[in-house]
């Protein structure tokens, strides 16, 4: 049962004035009686911090998705706690009102991701592209060389997966890890095996050359398929066993985690779709149910997959029939973090967040500090660069009592400072002869950056419980100033308890 009435801690509306107001700058989250949120403020991105206990989900991060219910968005909300954080949410949907709602449980429902991607990207010249990083990328994750030489990997076990890819666009086969996978423990070991009829009628790769060659294919796709077949039928089999051997290793372990038992059944089901027309489309709310200390690497793995998957479905995404934002939402944010190369030499998700505000497809999500996001970029070179631009590029930044030195400081050098200028005085002997000194002073201006709140009161904010239960949050949005003319400003947010 909600402590306080809905209208209390969502408030949607502001003072009627006589010019229209564009949805955009509408209110989208209350802040106090002067400050709010507008849409166009949460399209931009909300990230909140705080440490264990802090009520940074109770507080601001449950306040911003009932506001995201409450303006009827779309929304995808990955729960990484369990089946408790389930609960919550689709207490909060009744709450509010809203009835699509679909739960989502990736270890239960068949989703085959990748082929539900592929058959959305037909036509697209960046398809084989697109579909080998998507594919690429939890196979790297998961792969022991993970952690070995980048560009090894690149040159070898990508161009593995990316020539199956091409195949499978060429000819339209359904495609899966268990294509992969197959293509993997048929392909030839010799050069003589290669030109084997009998081998040849079983091979999947040869099965796709031939349905390839049925189909009015583009030079490029022809090309493609020309590529992969000179790889799987002439450079692989007349290699020695000891270099191809090398090749598959990178790949054929994650491969086989993501096919084997039930998961891999669901996960590589030809003919599962993935509606994700549901949220972009049709405003529904889909809670993704992947608690990551119960689901495993392949549970995480798949959570990451799907959220890859949506993202390319979001960039389709037309605003003129939908006006509508969606939202991804996700407590606990570090554990889905896209880190992979995004093709552009960026980190994919920086440039999820930044190309998707077209689309009006933003995040809310909460982290607990710095040092767990770094943790979770440390695939890539520099993990502390990567964290902190991941959580710099969302627009609302949200903070609540953390007692994290790092996190803090973090706080106080890019959210909340404001130029001073701090006069420094000098002075210096100067000898005009031997029987005549003079002193002569200077003042020496330097500009520095100035929080405007000091580190205990950052410390003592209210984390909610009795008997007020409020959690006080300093909010901070990118390109404006609040009413009071600071760029941040001290809420007092009341607790969702549900």
């Amino acid at each position: 049962m909600l402590l306080r009435k809905l209208s209390d801690w969502v408030g949607l509306s502001r003072p009627v004035t006589e010019q229209p107001i564009d949805y955009l700058d509408r209110p989208f989250l209350q802040l106090d009686g002067e400050n709010f949120l507008s849409i166009r403020d949460s399209i931009t991105g909300i990230i909140i911090t705080g440490s264990t206990g802090s009520g940074k989900t109770s507080g601001p991060f449950l306040n911003s998705i009932a506001a995201a219910m409450s303006l009827g968005a779309g929304m995808v909300i990955y729960a990484v706690k369990g089946n408790e954080e389930v609960d919550t949410y689709l207490k909060l949907v009744r709450k509010i009102g809203r009835s699509s709602v679909v739960v989502h449980d990736p270890l239960r429902e068949p989703a085959n991701y990748i082929e539900s991607a592929r058959k959305r990207l037909r036509g697209d010249p960046a398809a084989v592209e697109i579909l080998t990083k998507m594919i690429a990328s939890p196979v790297n994750h998961l792969s022991s060389t993970s952690s070995g030489d980048g560009r090894h990997w690149a040159s070898h076990g990508e161009r593995l997966i990316g020539s199956v890819v091409a195949l499978a666009c060429a000819s339209d086969t359904p495609l899966s890890f268990r294509l992969i996978q197959s293509c993997l423990t048929s392909a030839a070991k010799s050069a003589e095996e290669s030109r084997d009829p009998e081998w040849q009628r079983t091979d999947p790769i040869c099965k796709m050359i031939l349905q390839s060659q049925e189909r009015d294919l583009s030079p490029d796709e022809q090309q493609a398929v020309d590529d992969a077949g000179d790889l799987w039928l002439n450079e692989l089999p007349s290699a020695s066993h000891k270099l191809r051997d090398s090749y598959f290793s990178m790949i054929s372990g994650p491969i086989n985690q993501l096919v084997r038992g039930t998961h891999g059944r669901f996960l590589n089901a030809d003919s599962a779709a993935v509606d994700h027309d549901f949220v972009l489309k049709h405003n529904g709310i889909l809670i993704y149910n992947c608690p990551v200390q119960q689901v495993g690497s392949i549970g995480h793995t798949l959570a990451k997959i799907h959220k890859q998957d949506f993202a390319m479905a979001a960039f389709r995404r037309r605003v003129s029939t939908n006006t509508k934002p969606v939202y991804i939402c996700q407590d606990e944010f570090q554990h889905l973090v896209d880190v992979s190369d995004s093709g552009t030499g960026t980190v994919a998700e920086i440039e999820v967040r930044t190309q998707l505000r077209s689309r009006r497809v933003s995040v809310i999500c909460a982290t607990q500090t710095v040092p767990g996001m770094t943790l979770a970029c440390k695939a890539t070179k520099h993990s502390e660069q990567a964290a902190l631009a991941i959580l710099n590029s969302m627009g609302c930044k949200c903070w609540t009592s953390n007692t994290c030195y790092s996190t803090t400081d973090w706080f106080n050098k890019t959210i909340a400072s404001v130029p001073s200028f701090r006069p420094s005085f000098g002075t210096s002997d100067g000898t005009k002869g031997k029987a005549d000194k003079s002193k002569s002073s200077s003042i020496n201006m330097t500009r520095e950056l100035r929080s405007e709140f000091e580190r205990f009161e950052l410390q003592r904010l209210r984390t909610g419980g009795p008997p007020d239960y409020q959690v006080d949050a300093i909010v901070c949005v990118a390109g404006q100033r609040f009413a009071s003319g600071k760029n941040a400003a001290k809420v007092a947010f009341r607790q969702v308890i549900l």
